[in-house]
């Protein structure tokens, strides 16, 4: 008789055990890791994607070209200029070259309508650029546009913008 009395305890203690050891393989994916939410509350939206003096250059150039253009603002360098697939022997890897732009980005691109294919890189530049590890990223970007043979134009913050874009459309008739 008493040893009925353990039956049911035995079978409880059964499922326990069962599922102890199963409950690892029954959690689901997002109980792994970090907690998303506490993460994602570390961020906040900002005012707005452009400087003001960006935004008054933008505005600018849509005045200029946006009838006969796709104007984009920021877009990462790696969006529009990709790594050889044979780079030369014995220069740095794929990878490491692919870094070096996938974190910089083109103030302004100015592109074809029909085909987006960029035709001209604008470069907005205030006294930021004046720092040595700005002036190494401009000359970065300087030979960058070189060697893909995409134009660069740098524009002081404060220059005429209109006179600064008159002068792009007179230097590039064809754009």
């Amino acid at each position: 008789m008493l040893h009925e009395l353990f039956k049911p305890v035995g079978i409880l203690l059964g499922f326990v055990a069962i599922a102890y050891i199963l409950m690892p393989l029954l959690k689901t994916p997002s109980s792994k890791g970090p907690n998303i939410k506490s993460i994602v509350k570390n961020y906040s939206a900002q005012s707005g994607v452009m400087s003001k003096s960006e935004l008054a250059l933008y505005r600018v150039v849509l005045k200029h070209f946006s009838n006969d253009h796709i104007v984009t603002t920021k877009v990462r360098l790696a969006d529009f200029i990709r790594v050889k697939s044979h780079t030369n022997k014995g220069s740095t890897s794929k990878t490491a070259l692919f870094s070096r732009i996938s974190q910089k980005h083109a103030d302004f691109l100015i592109c074809d309508i029909k085909t987006a294919q960029p035709l001209l890189w604008i470069e907005l530049d205030d006294k930021s650029h004046n720092t040595k590890r700005a002036k190494q990223s401009d000359d970065f970007k300087n030979k960058l546009a070189a060697s893909v043979a995409i134009p660069l134009v740098r524009i002081k913050t404060g220059e005429d913008y209109n006179l600064a874009m008159e002068n792009i459309r007179e230097s590039f008739g064809n754009l």
